[in-house]
């Protein structure tokens, strides 16, 4: 039997961040064999499903086959198969960002990979699509390059890859219980690298107000909210679009925006799959949604670099 689980931590005031962990949330415990194999028609009444309670805390409320800390054993178990299957695969051991050399790890990953190992693709997924192009610049000289994901907001030194991997660092049962459920304490290695990777609009307010270069600053983040929030970016897979790619939720013209709804009615990992490819122009009742929110992706880093982040989410 399926229980109601507020997720009281992940409400409207810590959007995007939080949006983006509670579809990571879902993401996580629902189960892969049935998704792949067809069999989820079978078992349909127990597949967890997601809804937002009303405006204007917008709380997600998890329907789970378990209790609160059943939850937090699932994503425990989750995040300790993508650290082993992903942060630690010896395909990804000369990587050091989503690049070519990632695009070509990402394949022979996929020739590897089990129907055990979905979360190793999930997030490869959100990270790049295969899609790699050879483009000549200016002055004649042929380039290479992958599609990679508009969530990809790092910078200079700091990289997806090696962010999460410091983020895992840190990740535990309680770090999933403060995530999850409130309250959010934030946390620094106190090296000023536990980066939260331009998720967290409120950790670049901060620092846009404190007068220390970006480079001097130490940054903190809520582990267990930033990586459930990665674990959503196979939501927003990249694809091909021409030659170049696009990436599920974001606007491709003007200012580059990440949009997603927010619904009253319980649905599950395939059916919210199915409603954030659409457009908020589309008729939409049948999913229950609610409302729609947006958050711009943002330069922060002043003329000294091109730090870029989410802003603080709007309602359409």
């Amino acid at each position: 039997m399926l229980t109601d689980i507020e997720l009281t931590g992940l409400s409207r005031e810590t959007f995007p961040l939080g949006a983006m962990a509670a579809l990571g949330v879902l993401n996580a415990v629902s189960p892969r064999d049935d998704l792949d194999t067809g069999d989820w028609l079978k078992n349909v009444a127990s597949l967890p499903t997601l809804r937002w309670g009303g405006s204007p805390s917008w709380r997600p409320v998890l329907s789970f086959t378990g209790t609160a800390e059943d939850l937090l054993d699932s994503l425990v178990e989750h995040f300790e198969r993508t650290r082993e299957s992903f942060l630690n695969s010896p395909f990804l051991v000369d990587c050091a960002k989503v690049d070519v050399s990632f695009v070509h790890a990402v394949r022979n990953i996929a020739r590897e990979a089990s129907l055990g190992q979905r979360e190793l693709l999930d997030i490869v997924a959100g990270m790049t699509s295969t899609t790699v192009t050879t483009k000549k610049s200016k002055d004649g000289q042929e380039r290479t390059t992958a599609g990679v994901t508009f969530f990809d907001m790092t910078s200079g030194q700091q990289t997806i890859i090696g962010g999460l991997q410091r983020i895992a660092s840190f990740v535990d049962r309680e770090r999933f219980r403060e995530a999850v459920f409130g309250p959010w304490q934030y946390v620094s290695n106190g090296e000023g690298t536990l980066h939260h990777l331009g998720l967290d609009p409120t950790r670049v307010s901060l620092g846009a107000h404190s007068g220390i270069p970006p480079t001097d600053q130490v940054s903190s983040c809520v582990p267990g909210a930033v990586w459930l929030a990665t674990v959503s970016w196979s939501l927003f897979p990249c694809v091909p679009r021409n030659r170049s790619t696009s990436v599920i939720g974001w606007t491709l013209s003007g200012e580059r925006q990440l949009r997603w709804p927010v619904w009253e009615k319980p649905l599950s990992l395939a059916a919210v799959k199915l409603l954030l490819a659409q457009p908020p122009t589309a008729d939409l009742d049948g999913f229950g949604v609610a409302s729609w929110f947006r958050a711009s992706r943002k330069k922060v880093g002043g003329e000294a670099g091109n730090y870029q982040a989410l802003s603080f989410a709007e309602e359409l």
